[in-house]
């Protein structure tokens, strides 16, 4: 009699242990479909939140699918699969009548992730896809990446979820009349003739060895064609080359320069180099020819066309180097009349700078002479250092030179333009500067530059006192003034662009809360313990 009661207890303990197990854990209530209870913060930001609810929002309004998203501290003594079974259950995730829900779990603490599907959307593709989407994932939990892991993997989910058409079947009728058809091939089969299997293998073989030999012929055809393109193209090249030769050596006489062609190859010696590949493409592979054809391109007829280019550079150079001499001399002259009429129409500004550079612009009357010297050098040295002696002479003499006549030119032409408009924008900039520090609420950043604006503009101001007013001076103040002030502007529209959009931010996100975010609950579904899924560890 003991030990009966003794297998009785036995028994109501394999039953009840694990049922008052499950009914111990003490399940969170819902919110909505993303409910974040790990730890004091959670693991996603405000805006995953808020993406995946729309998401998952418009997932149930098109299939009536319902996901719910969990993330929690521990399982409560539970396996992930049976937490997100027992939880899916307790909420009633899913529609009352289709058992359709899903349960997405996480636990950074447990190092656990968990997809369990009820019994009304469970599927072996749905499990293999599971895996797939949290294997994707992994990488993102161990690097903490909870929240991005955790939308990247719900996303992947709905994505894989959204229905596609199905195939319908065929008609009955139409699987009979293929089910006869099958049936009537098996009766006709007849025995194999072999010599019928012999002659067509044969003509297979046969047209495979054609198919070989025409394409070699055709290779072969192919080569020869684009040899003799190869020929006439380098040809061709050949005859550019002299052309430009005979031109240059004009140039070269002109400058007396004719030293530079000891290192400029003679067209005829390439043209027998290519006669001598041509003679011999009859005795070698083509192949070979080939071979020779594009060592000549590269080690011949590149090298000398790029040195006869450097030449033909080279020439040019000297000429436009005469020309921007002539042309100097030309506004040098030009220059130093101007000043002498600026200076007297405006007597108060200081024209000393002015003069010291156009006294070292008059240095132009020796720049044809040491044009001469360069030259002479360059006729005593190869190709290369004379294209350093003449990049020299013009970022040493020449470009200063028309640096200085610039810079000139700019003075006076600032001068003109202070004294017609000086009196103008200093008007301007008061009315401008008085409207702007009147306003209230002004930024940090628009009252700094508005502050260096006024800077500018009192010292500016300052200098109408004295008897000799510089109107060149107060311009370039005025002109600072102004800077600081269109920067203070460009800053306050700036400021009231980003205030704007995150206005419309606010508002948008409000519209799509309205719009798909007002969760009512979930659909009294269940079925997750008669269900299946996938989980992952970290």
């Amino acid at each position: 009699m003991g030990r009966f009661w003794t297998a009785v207890v036995l028994v109501l303990l394999m039953v009840l242990v694990p049922w008052t197990s499950a009914a111990a854990v003490d399940y969170p209530e819902y919110k909505g479909w993303v409910n974040d209870y790990e730890g004091e913060e959670g693991l996603m930001s405000q805006s995953e939140i808020d993406q995946l609810t729309t998401d998952i929002s418009k997932l149930e309004q098109a299939t009536s699918i319902e996901i719910a998203v969990v993330t929690i501290d521990s399982f409560g003594g539970q396996t992930a699969e049976e937490y997100a079974s027992g939880i899916g259950d307790f909420w009633g995730v899913g529609k009352k009548d289709k058992n359709n829900g899903i349960v997405f779990l996480v636990s950074s603490k447990e190092r656990h992730a968990y997809i369990r599907f009820a019994s009304g959307i469970y599927s072996a593709s749905n499990e293999a896809a599971a895996e797939r989407i949290l294997e994707d994932i992994k990488p993102d939990f161990k690097a903490g990446n909870y929240g991005l892991g955790i939308v990247r993997g719900v996303e992947a989910l709905i994505e894989h979820l959204n229905p596609t058409p199905v195939a319908t079947s065929q008609p009955n009728n139409q699987i009979d009349r293929i089910s006869k058809s099958n049936d009537q091939t098996e009766q006709v089969s007849k025995p194999i003739d072999w010599t019928v299997v012999a002659i067509i293998g044969g003509g297979i073989l046969l047209l495979i060895l054609l198919v070989f030999v025409g394409m070699w012929f055709q290779n072969r055809r192919v080569k020869k064609l684009l040899i003799e393109s190869d020929f006439r193209k380098y040809r061709k090249g050949i005859e550019k080359y002299s052309t430009l030769l005979n031109k240059t050596k004009g140039g070269l006489k002109k400058w007396g320069l004719e030293g530079l062609l000891k290192e400029i190859q003679d067209p005829s010696i390439l043209d027998s180099d290519l006669q001598a590949i041509n003679m011999v493409q009859q005795q070698i592979k083509l192949e070979e020819i080939q071979n020779k054809l594009e060592k000549f391109a590269d080690e011949t007829l590149k090298p000398a066309q790029r040195n006869l280019t450097d030449l033909a550079s080279l020439i040019d150079g000297l000429e436009n180097c005469q020309r921007r001499i002539e042309k100097l001399k030309s506004a040098t002259g030009e220059t130093e009349t101007a000043l002498k009429e600026i200076k007297a129409k405006y007597p108060n500004e200081d024209w000393k700078n002015a003069e010291y550079q156009l006294s070292l612009a008059s240095g132009v009357d020796f720049l044809p002479e040491e044009l001469v010297k360069v030259k002479q050098n360059m006729s005593r040295t190869t190709l290369e250092l004379a294209r350093v002696i003449l990049n020299n002479f013009v970022g040493d003499r020449l470009i200063p030179m028309e640096n200085r006549l610039n810079e000139i030119n700019s003075m006076q032409e600032g001068v003109e333009e202070a004294y017609q408009k000086g009196p103008e924008l200093m008007k301007r900039m008061e009315d401008l500067l008085s409207k702007a520090e009147s306003e209230r609420d002004i930024p940090d950043e628009v009252r700094q530059e508005l502050e260096s604006s006024r800077e500018s503009f009192n010292s500016a101001n300052s200098m109408l006192g004295g008897s000799n007013i510089s109107w060149w001076l107060i311009y370039s103040l005025l002109i600072s003034s102004m800077s600081h002030y269109d920067s203070a502007q460009n800053t306050r529209e700036e400021i009231a662009r980003h205030e704007e959009y995150v206005r419309h931010q606010r508002e948008e996100s409000s519209r799509n809360n309205d719009s798909f975010n007002n969760f009512s609950g979930f659909g009294g579904g269940g079925g997750f313990s008669s269900g299946g899924g996938a989980g992952s560890s970290w």
